[in-house]
């Protein structure tokens, strides 16, 4: 029909009301409200979804209609309704044939069945063909389920075709769309197994961190590219020394279970990519495990010591061998909060035992003789602005030796404080934040120059006593000549 105003087909927006109507006249479904619908010329077509419920026979439709579509403002106008209604013709359709079924209420099909739950069920009954889904595409025939809800995700099936990298290979792929979708797995023609790589290499490639819950038993080499974390044993491989810490770049199985002693293979190795920058453990047997970087061995663990710095067995607790000392240092020992206050600890050339803690600073250190003598260094040639020590011995008098305990402790101690060597020699007392230190190596120095300077003292009243001597001497001399030669003189 047409929609007329006035006696004039109209042309503008409606706002359209739609209730179905069974045979007796009673209504059962609707009112369905259809707002802001395009009339032009008095012609309109509206799209109702009522489901299944317009099916039957006998059914009619009733439509209300208000010109022009409300807009919201003011008070609501009334609907018009149409003279009469509408009946409701079906269009020719089997809800059943050859196999396919649809439900009453034409949402879900079956196929081999009556239709359940899910909008496509598919029963293949005693058939053991199953479901096929084929094309001769020659990049691969897909099969994709998206779900569009906030979290959902696209994913895809891939059986590939010529054109792929990998002809005749199974993948699943995962993202937001078809262009954005990457490899989760994939399956190789020849039963090789990748986890997010579409080119596996090995009958299980994992391009990523694994994480293995339980004990995994390898028949053969185990190859993982990246992390493997386990609470279990990798054992029953079948390995030997050379060629898995050099010519591997995995992890390897053992050769014989744990614990049995079966030479290098009582143990598994973590290694690199292969070649000269191999990395990882290795366990050498014996209850020996050795860490390698860039194939060279750097730690070795036995059942109770710890070798660091080159292929040998432990003698002590922690045993470390470190390159020629030259200008370096074998350990270093670095503060957190000030990252330039470093110690160093090393071996020298000569076999002497050095410290320091200003590891940048090569001429300041103690040394440790074979004779169990600590000593420091004092090369002239390390020096400068060398000048005597003056006043000394004045200095020196100034100090008050005292005897003392250590707080919390029983035995008497003797020597000074440092607040009061500190006054008189400052370059010998070092404060930290915490407390202050003594130098007392330092002391013999003082000692020596107030010696000195007291010799000097004493040197030059000896000096004054034999001139003064000397004049006497020759007065004595003068007046027992006189005496000779005036012997009645008064």
């Amino acid at each position: 029909g047409v929609l007329n105003r006035e006696g004039v087909p109209y042309t503008g927006t409606a706002d359209y009301r739609f209730t179905l109507f069974n045979a007796d006249g009673t209504p059962f479904g609707g009112p369905m409200l259809v707002p802001g619908v395009e009339v032009v010329d008095g012609l309109f077509a509206v799209p109702l979804d009522f489901g299944g419920a317009v099916h039957g026979p006998g059914r009619e439709i009733s439509i209300d209609v208000r010109t022009p579509a409300w807009d919201g403002i003011g008070s609501e106008p009334t609907f018009v309704a149409f003279p009469q209604r509408t009946s409701l013709s079906a269009t020719p359709h089997a809800l059943s044939t050859r196999g396919l079924t649809v439900s009453d209420d034409g949402t879900r099909v079956a196929i081999g069945g009556e239709p359940g739950l899910p909008q496509l069920s598919v029963f293949s009954g005693d058939n053991d063909q199953g479901l096929l889904v084929q094309s001769s595409n020659i990049f691969g025939t897909r099969l994709h389920l998206s779900n569009t809800s906030s979290r959902g995700l696209f994913w895809s099936l891939v059986s590939s075709g010529f054109g792929a990298s990998i002809p005749g290979s199974l993948t699943v792929r995962r993202g937001t769309d078809l262009l954005s979708a990457s490899t989760v797995l994939s399956i190789t023609p020849d039963l090789d197994i990748g986890i997010r790589t579409g080119n596996p290499i090995a009958a299980l490639d994992v391009n990523g961190t694994m994480f293995v819950r339980d004990t995994v038993t390898v028949s053969g080499e185990l190859e993982v590219r990246a992390l493997l974390t386990t609470d279990g044993v990798v054992s029953n491989g079948a390995i030997t020394a050379s060629d898995t810490i050099l010519g591997r770049r995995a992890i390897f199985a053992s050769g014989g279970a744990p614990g049995s002693g079966n030479g290098m293979g009582n143990g598994f190795a973590f290694v690199g990519n292969g070649g000269d920058n191999d990395s990882g453990l290795f366990s050498l047997g014996d209850g020996q495990v050795s860490l390698f970087t860039n194939a060279l061995e750097r730690v070795r663990f036995d059942s109770r010591n710890i070798a660091i710095g080159g292929a040998f067995a432990p003698l002590n607790n922690l045993h470390i061998l470190h390159q020629n000392a030259g200008t370096g240092w074998g350990i270093r020992i670095q503060s957190e909060a000030q990252s330039t206050f470093q110690t160093g600890m090393r071996v020298s050339n000569d076999g002497f035992f050095d410290i320091t803690n200003h590891i940048s600073d090569h001429s300041g250190f103690a040394r440790l003789t074979s004779s169990g003598v600590w000593t420091t260094v004092s090369d002239e040639r390390t020096k400068e602005d060398i000048h005597h020590l003056d006043n000394a011995l004045d200095r020196a008098m100034r100090l008050d030796p005292v005897a003392y305990r250590y707080k919390g402790t029983d035995t008497e101690e003797i020597g000074f404080t440092a607040q009061n060597v500190a006054a008189q020699f400052p370059s010998l007392v070092t404060s930290g934040d915490d407390l202050m230190t003594l130098n007392y190596s330092g002391l013999s120095t003082v000692a020596i120059a107030a010696l000195q300077e007291l010799k000097a003292e004493k040197d030059a009243e000896i000096n004054e006593l034999r001139e003064l001597v000397e004049r006497l001497n020759a007065r004595l001399e003068t007046l027992e000549s006189s005496a000779v030669q005036n012997p009645h003189a008064d």
